[in-house]
């Protein structure tokens, strides 16, 4: 049973460069959840994961524009030993 530890709200900013227009923006992820151990062995141990959170209808649609967005935030995390994935509204559930 993997249960959230914490969650960082915008946890930092990754600059990259946009091949098509040339310039550099800086792009700052939504969260950085961290997950409790419980009983696993530290090598099942989840990564914390670094999630953008995009309505399904826009990231589909603007996919090809902001993929260079994704693949900084894919290199960042992979170095910071984190994953990175884009969820849409359907995976945000309010537990309160």
């Amino acid at each position: 049973d993997v249960s959230v530890l914490g969650v960082i709200s915008q946890p930092c900013e990754i600059s990259f460069h946009h091949p098509v227009t040339g310039r550099r923006y800086t792009y700052t992820p939504d969260y950085l959840v961290y997950y409790r151990l419980g009983n696993r062995h530290y090598k099942d141990y989840p990564k914390p994961l670094l999630v953008e959170v995009k309505p399904r209808e826009k990231w589909q649609a603007h996919w090809r524009e902001w993929s260079p967005k994704w693949k900084a935030a894919i290199r960042h995390a992979n170095n910071e030993g984190w994953a990175f994935r884009i969820h849409d509204e359907s995976r945000i559930r309010d537990k309160t």
